[in-house]
């Protein structure tokens, strides 16, 4: 069985506020930041240690993971995955996965709408547009059968407060 919490990276600037060249670039705003923070401290309250922090290489869910494994201080854990840029696709996940088998708990940071599509393939067994997950909101899936399987129950979906 693994637990897989599936988190939006968290609010971030505009490529000029950021001052960049390019999305990629792009960081968290201070609200975007708080917001993340706001997430670690919860989990840090339930004493969620995760076995692997996995995240985008892009830049604003880097800093995002970072927050997390910090705050968590399991910055160890922490790895960038070019399955979970948001150009990639569910299938691309779910292919990378099976090297995280002997995880019983995964964050996994991205984009949408790839966290939407990747939600619904495990939950409905194809990916749907539609499940919408707010700058740091996030969605629990249980994989009960992991690594056998990747059918998963959406056990909670949580975005923060407007």
């Amino acid at each position: 069985m693994m637990d897989l919490y599936v988190m939006r990276h968290g609010e971030a600037l505009s490529k000029q506020e950021a001052g960049v060249a390019t999305d990629e670039e792009r960081l968290l705003s201070p609200r975007g930041v708080e917001d993340v923070l706001r997430v670690a401290r919860q989990w840090e309250r339930l004493d969620y240690r995760p076995d692997r922090i996995l995240t985008s290489p892009l830049a604003r869910a880097r800093q995002t993971a970072e927050l997390i494994a910090k705050r968590l201080q399991c910055e160890d854990r922490l790895e960038a995955l070019t399955a979970l840029h948001p150009e990639q696709d569910p299938p691309s996940f779910l292919t990378a996965l099976p090297r995280f088998k002997e995880a019983r708990l995964i964050v996994a940071v991205s984009h949408q709408p790839l966290l939407g599509q990747l939600i619904t393939q495990l939950a409905f067994g194809r990916p749907l547009d539609g499940v919408g997950l707010k700058p740091a909101g996030v969605a629990w899936l249980r994989l009960p059968d992991f690594p056998r399987s990747t059918e998963g129950l959406l056990m909670g979906l949580w975005n923060p407060e407007e």
